[in-house]
């Protein structure tokens, strides 16, 4: 199960994912080309990017966010360096 990071939210990740999914595969029946074999490689090679991309995302963001501790250091810092 992913571990969301500080400022993310999961279930919204989630749902704008979906959301997409079902416009596309909306305009492919629109446009006749759901049962296309081409489309549906394509696509499903776009969803497995996508979701790479998020859990690459979420992954790096995690590691971004400075701890507490990280943050009180690097102000004691600055506060130094001012004085």
């Amino acid at each position: 199960m992913l571990k969301s990071s500080p400022g993310v939210d999961l279930v919204d990740e989630a749902l704008s994912i979906l959301i997409d999914e079902i416009l596309v595969s909306q305009w492919a029946k629109i446009n006749d080309l759901h049962q296309n074999e081409d489309y549906y490689n394509r696509i499903s090679f776009t969803r497995r990017q996508a979701l790479i991309r998020e859990l690459y995302y979420l992954e790096i963001r995690g590691q971004s966010i400075p701890s507490q501790g990280e943050i009180e250091d690097a102000l004691e810092k600055s506060l130094q360096k001012l004085t």
